[in-house]
């Protein structure tokens, strides 16, 4: 049925005089007639369903952008977003470790990079952030240790031969 012939079917037997009457028994008739109510239909998103990688890239650039910025709590909370997200991410990993080695936790940062390093024993990043920890915590033989695994790895580190070098004096 549609609503218009059930207004005129109702007009056979419902006269005009009373109107009220006429629109309450429509509307019964009208949702007699077209069976239950159905469901709202769910609202049906047109973005592409986003997978844990692109969320932790999402959240990664996040962090990084706001440990430029300086907000060091923001990006060690986006930093663990982005390992939440995908656990094996070595770059947060070891994003991670510097920023918790900015607040001063080199104990904590260190953990992090030696956990990138196990995962990875050539990331030559995470080598020269151990070694930044290692001097931040008055260990310069184990920081030159690490700087020099880093060049070893990476001979061509200009940041690590730097911190190679700062660490001799």
């Amino acid at each position: 049925y549609n609503e218009a012939e059930l207004c005129r079917a109702l007009r056979v037997f419902m006269p005009p005089r009373r109107p009220f009457l006429a629109a309450t028994v429509a509307a019964f008739l009208l949702a007699f007639a077209c069976g239950p109510a159905a469901p709202a239909a769910a609202q049906v998103s047109t973005a592409p369903v986003k997978d844990g990688m692109t969320r932790s890239d999402e959240a990664f650039a996040k962090a990084i952008a706001l440990h430029q910025a300086g907000d060091i709590i923001g990006a060690i909370d986006a930093y663990e977003q982005a390992l939440k997200l995908v656990p094996w991410r070595l770059d947060a990993r070891s994003n991670l470790g510097a920023a918790l080695k900015a607040q001063g936790n080199n104990a904590e940062a260190e953990r992090h990079y030696r956990r990138a390093l196990q995962r990875k024993p050539d990331y030559a990043s995470a080598w020269n952030n151990l070694g930044n920890a290692r001097r931040s915590a008055a260990e310069p033989a184990a920081a030159l240790s690490a700087y020099e695994e880093c060049l070893r790895i990476q001979p061509d580190y200009a940041s690590a031969h730097y911190n190679h070098a700062n660490a001799l004096v």
